[in-house]
This record gives C-alpha cells, structure tokens and sequence, in this order.
C-alpha cells in the first residue's frame, strides 16, 4: 500500500515512509511463482528402461499428473464462485463498516475495497488507489502517527493499531482504526501486505456520548447524596457507584465485595437488612428501608436503601438498589423536633418565670422593708435567696428568648465582687473562693443582669462538682485581639476564667456540656440549662466561651468578651427623698400580694395610688377619673386583657397617657406612646426610679419598639 518499485526491481517505501528492509530487493520475496518439479525424474536419467524402478517411477508420474488434474478442476470452479465470494465479502465490509486494502511488493500492486473507498472519501470509478492518496486525507494532527506505525509495520511485520481521523473533501470528518501486517510464505519470505480500516465514527460518538452520560449520572448521584448496587444473587458478584463507596466510606476492589458492605452495618441494624434481602429475593421488590452505616473511620451515616428485581431475557435475575445518604436529613429533622420542643418548653418556661418572679418580688420586696428597720442574718439570706432564684428565672427567659436585654459599660472586676458575697452565702464554707483580678477595669458591654446570671451558674456548677470541698479560683486579665482578622474582630479582649478543684468532666460529659438539658446531676438537682444559657448569652455577646476538664482534676471555663471602650458611670446613690411624688397612678396587677407591696411602696413615696386586680376595674375608674391620672402601671399579663391592649385603650380616650409596664416576662413589646419596662423581680429603688423617670418629664425614657 505504501511501496514503489526501485528501478533495480526491489520495493521501496513511498514518500515520506522509511524503507522497509523487508520489502527490499534482498528480502527474498519470490520473483516468480514456480510448481514443484516432479521427484525422481530428470534430465538425462541413467534408469534402464522396463526394469521395476522405472515401473515405479512411471507409476508416480500418472498419480502426479492425475493430482495435477484435479487441482486444474478445482481452480477452474474456483474462479466460477470468485466473483460471488468477493460480493459477500463487500457486503460484509460495508456492513462492518470496515475497509480493506492489499499491497503487491513484487509488483507494488495496490487494491482497496470499495468500503476503503467510501471511509476515505474517494471515488472507486475515478480514483487509483495508493499510499499518497491515503496519506493525503489524513488529518494533519494524526499524519505523524500514521507515519510511525507504517515504520512499525516495516520494522516488526505488524502495525499497531490506532485511531487516525480522516477528513473528505467536502470538510466532513471521520475517525477510523486503522490495522496492517505483513503475510509470509512457508520461507518467511514477504509476499503480500494487508490491512484494515474500519469507520468508528459513530461508535466513537456513541462511547462518547455513554461516557458524558455515566459522567452526568455520576455527577447527579454525588450531588443527591445517592448510590447505586446492581447485585447478582446468583453469581454472588456486586457493582456499585463511586458514590455508594463514598456514602459507605470505601473504595476500590473493597466495595464490590457484599460482605463488606454488609460488615459496614450497623449492628442493631443487621437484622433488619437481612429481613429485607430475604424479601427482595421472594417478592423482587422492597419498598424504602432506613438503616445506619458504621464507616472504617468510625462515623455515623444514616441510609435510605430501595431495591427491585430486573430481568435479563435468559431467565436470571439480577437486582437493582440505591442507597440515599440521608444523614443531613436526619440532623435537620432532629433539629426541627428540637426546635419545636424548646419552643414549647419556653412558653412554659415563660408562664412559670412570670408567675415565680411575682412571689420573687413579693419575697424580696419585703425582706428590704424589713431590713430596714432589723439588720438581721436570716433576712438577708432570704435576701440573697430572692436573688438566686431572680437569676434562675432570667434563665428560663433567656432560654425562652423572653428576656429584656439592656447592655451598659460595666466593669467585669466590679460585677465579680459584688457577686462573691451572695455566692459565699451558696456554696458554703468548705469551698475557698479566691480572686485574681485584674488591677485595671475590665469594661464590657453586657446587661449586668446576664453577667450576673453567668456568674452564680459557673459558681453553682463548681459547688456540685466539689462534693468534698475545694477552691473557686475567679480570674480575669486582658487579651489581645487576633490582628490576622484585620479589624473584624475586637481588638482586645476581656477575659473571665473561672476554674475549680472538682471532679472534672470525661470527653464525652465536656463534648455534650453546652447541649439543652444535659445533665450529669441527679435528678431534681439540676436542669440542664446552665450552661446552655450561659453560651448562647456569650454568643450575642460576640464573645467566645471554652471548656478544659479532665476526670478528677477540675474543669475550667474561658469566657472572652470583646473590650469596651465606654466610660463605665457611677452615679452617686439616689436619696429617698429624692424620689419622692405626688402624681396620681393607677395600678393594676392580678396578683394581690404583689399589688399591695408595689402600692405600699409608691404611697410610702408620697404618690396617690388606686390599685386593682383587673383591666375591666381599672377602665371603669378611668371612664371617671382620667384627667386627674398622671401615670398608669400594669402588668402585661392579665385576665381578661393584656396589659398592652389596656394602655392602647386607656390612650385612646387621653393621647400622652404615661406608661410603666411591669412584668416578669414580655412576649410582645408595642411601642406606643411615653412608657417604660421594669422586668420582674424588682426593688422598690428601682420602682421609685422608674416612676421618677416617667413623671419628671426630662428623664422620661424613649418608647420602645
């Protein structure tokens, strides 16, 4: 296909192709086709005529001739069918879409099929074959390839096979496989060159085609979190996806082995996947099934497997199954029943803070006017107490998201000292409480009443933990800020680090500490929440909160708030007389032991107070008295009515109506008109602060939203 003759009679390579050394005139490539001679007889034979030698020979010469004869017979039949063997060839070229061509190096003859004609674009009536009209429909890129394995094939006799593009004249592309080898006689002498070129553009489209395919449907079952299995029960062979090796945590040989897919089950889980691929194998179908998935690396998958049987026309039956990772779900959903649960356990908290801050403040209020007249131990402890169970309800609305936050300049130093005493009182003498403080202030933006809060549950928590006693270390000091956040974060830090001798936390008590409801204590002597509440404060603080424990040597918690720059106030303490009024209000409160502390406490004061039990009583007075009250305080949450839509009626009979809502929790906050908020527990101060705020005009606080 690719030789010309020499003009010494020998075969040379065509342009551009290096001579082949075995088509060269030494090759020994026969010139000429010879019969064999008969045996025996020669020129010039001595054999005596009639004796038995020469019987025999004459014998053998009559069977050679009558040989010679029948094989004559056989070609002549032969070249009848030729014409008819050479049709069925061409058809089964064109339908195998493969072209075949034959190279002559006696004579460098070449032929080409009619289909070779067809695949490189020429025309059999026009066109001669040859090795340059081949090579010239080459594409470019592919010629040197081409021209490489043609020296192949002169080398070594065989070509290798390869791809090569051909381009028509019309522009039209088409990819082929190209194949060739040298045929030798008997001698391993050459003497003939055949190859094939088969058209395999469109399986080559089709290959192309299935390999975006399985590229999309691999890509779709990493993006949906689904694999695939095909199982043959019979042969006990397994296929599966790159992604259900993934979903399962292995690769390779490993995944295509059932039984260590089926190791990787969860052991509570086995059972049930052996029920089901006994009714896959009776029934051929098997609706979802959950089961979990323990992972070479220890992790927890949570799995959705559906499966059915598919026939393969020769009566086996192969099946075929998914695996959806529905892990994600499961966090979500487990979130979502979380979600709904604290939602009502903080409505409930909600009703129970609102309730317990009244007898709080009852409590409390009290205990202040007896102290005034009797410095007495027992009074202040009960005191005290009134304030450790302030601090517990603050937590139950900041669980509930009820709480009234209002973030001031403090000093962190200052907040510490003023809650040791009350925390002497709790944790009893066997525990040392010890300070380590820094000496500057530690300003930080907070609601006192959270730091409080923060304060007394670290403390409780290192009492329950130091059954025996020990020390309660208190300490704080200054970090820097990390300048790698380039000013997103503070640029210092306040720290607090409050650490205790106690039995400390194993590594699964400090992983779950911060969980809702978590608990270590027994029951009835702890909830769950301290901590819990504690990091979602710091958390809206913008602040960070760490736990370091070991069994049997303590625990310690790192608590960062971002530093304020804000002068922390200190107002001189407000003299009684200072608050004192004449303004008429109007109380109204459902609970009668509060209602009368509250009207003991303004009247005391000086103001003139009508107080009552419910919003229906007090519209009856104000349909009669309006212009004479200069200041209503109500509860929001109230028989009959809310406290709220009191106000809203009350103001629309007198616009400007002052407003002090006192509650032990808001769900609902309206700005309207000049109001205030006093959140309960409260002191009689801070009443009498509040009120003076409200009727003296200038301090009169802005409505809130």
């Amino acid at each position: 296909m690719v030789q010309k003759k020499s003009a010494s009679g020998g075969v040379t390579a065509a342009p551009g192709v290096p001579e082949s050394p075995v088509l060269s005139k030494d090759s020994g490539v026969p010139k000429e086709s010879s019969v064999p001679k008969e045996p025996g007889v020669h020129k010039g034979s001595t054999a005596p005529a009639g004796s038995a030698e020469e019987a025999a020979l004459r014998r053998r010469v009559a069977e050679l001739e009558a040989e010679l004869g029948s094989l004559r017979k056989s070609l002549t039949v032969a070249d009848g069918v030729l014409p008819v063997r050479e049709a069925l060839l061409s058809e089964a070229e064109k339908v195998a879409h493969l072209g075949s061509w034959f190279l002559n190096p006696v004579n460098n003859e070449v032929k080409w099929s009619h289909e070779l004609f067809r695949i490189l674009g020429y025309d059999p009536a026009k066109d001669v074959p040859s090795a340059e009209k081949f090579f010239q429909v080459l594409h470019p890129e592919d010629l040197p390839r081409a021209l490489a394995n043609m020296q192949v094939l002169i080398d070594k006799g065989q070509m290798t096979p390869s791809d090569l593009r051909v381009v028509w004249k019309d522009g039209t592309v088409r990819e082929t496989r190209t194949d060739g080898m040298v045929v030798r006689d008997e001698d391993g002498v050459p003497f003939r060159i055949v190859g094939t070129v088969m058209d395999v553009t469109e399986s080559r489209e089709a290959e192309r085609n299935a390999s975006r395919v399985a590229r999309f449907l691999q890509e779709a079952q990493s993006v949906a979190n689904v694999g695939s299995w095909l199982w043959d029960s019979a042969a006990g062979t397994m296929e599966c996806s790159d992604e259900l090796g993934r979903i399962f945590g292995m690769t390779g040989e490993d995944i295509m082995d059932e039984r260590n897919l089926i190791a990787r089950i969860h052991p509570e889980d086995q059972a049930k996947v052996k029920k089901y691929r006994e009714d896959i194998l009776a029934t051929g179908f098997s609706g979802p099934m959950e089961f979990r998935i323990l992972r070479p690396d220890g992790s927890l998958r949570h799995t959705l497997v559906q499966s059915k049987r598919i026939e393969d026309g020769g009566g086996a039956s192969r099946f075929l199954g998914t695996v959806w990772d529905i892990t994600e779900r499961k966090q979500l959903e487990e979130q979502l029943r979380q979600s709904q649960k604290m939602e009502v356990v903080g409505r409930v908290a909600g009703g129970v803070a609102h309730d317990f801050n009244n007898l709080l403040t009852v409590i409390a209020g009290n205990a202040d006017l007896m102290l005034e007249d009797y410095d007495d131990d027992r009074l202040r402890r009960i005191r005290d107490a009134s304030d450790v169970g302030a601090a517990l309800t603050r937590q139950l609305l900041a669980f509930s998201r009820q709480a009234v936050v209002k973030p001031v300049a403090l000093d962190l130093n200052a907040a510490i000292r003023d809650i040791v005493r009350i925390v002497d009182r709790l944790i009893g003498e066997d525990i040392n409480i010890k300070l380590d403080l820094d000496a500057g202030p530690m300003v930080i933006l907070a609601d006192g009443a959270q730091v409080q809060q923060i304060l007394l549950n670290l403390a409780v928590n290192a009492r329950d933990a130091m059954g025996n006693g020990g020390d309660l270390f208190f300490s704080t000091r200054q970090a820097p800020g990390n300048p790698l956040l380039m000013g997103a974060g503070p640029a210092r830090w306040v720290e607090l680090i409050v650490r205790d001798t106690g039995k400390g936390m194993d590594p699964l008590t400090r992983e779950r500490a911060f969980e809702p409801f978590f608990t270590t204590k027994e029951p009835g002597k702890g909830t769950g929440l301290g901590l819990s509440t504690i990091a979602d404060i710091v958390t809206a603080m913008k602040g960070t909160i760490a736990i370091a424990s070991e069994p049997n040597r303590g625990t310690q918690v790192t608590i960062r708030f971002p530093h304020s720059s804000i002068k922390v106030d200190s107002p001189a303490p407000v003299q009684l007389k200072s608050r004192k009024g004449a303004e008429s209000i109007l109380l109204v409160e459902d609970n009668a032991e509060l209602r009368e502390l509250v009207r003991l406490f303004l009247t005391t004061a000086g103001y003139k107070v009508q107080a009552v039990g419910r919003p229906g009583e007090a519209e009856t007075i104000w349909s009669t008295e309006r212009d004479s009250i200069d200041l209503l305080i109500t509860d929001m949450v109230m028989p009959e009515k809310s406290g709220t839509d009191l106000a809203k009626a009350l103001l629309a009979k007198k616009p400007g109506l002052k407003t002090l809502f006192i509650s032990g929790y808001t769900p609902n906050r309206n700005g309207f008109g000049e109001w205030g908020f006093l959140q309960k527990p409260f002191t009689r101060n801070e009443l009498l602060d509040a009120v003076k705020a409200l009727c003296g005009g200038k301090g009169a606080p802005k409505p809130n939203a």
